[in-house]
């Protein structure tokens, strides 16, 4: 698999217990942009914060495997 130039292969865990259910089951490609956001704006990846929250419902919303998953249960945030 490939690594990013920071190491990450997309298939380790480096978030907070708060995202878990939505990362653990998004493509490795939507936890790839979903660390790359958190590190490009500045936050802490094992933190909890409403922007964590805004990224990932920004990525994880259009996430393919969490619609089979969750289908409309996933929380959609107004442009974002």
């Amino acid at each position: 698999m490939a690594k990013t130039i920071d190491g990450y292969n997309g298939t380790d865990f480096y978030w907070s217990h708060e995202y878990k259910y939505f990362l653990r089951d998004c493509s490795i490609t939507t936890r790839r942009k979903v660390r790359k956001a958190w590190l490009k704006t500045g936050l802490d990846l094992l933190g909890k914060s409403d922007a964590h929250l805004t990224i990932v419902y920004k990525y994880c919303a259009n996430d393919c495997t969490i619609k089979r998953k969750y289908g409309n249960n996933i929380k959609r945030l107004e442009n974002s």
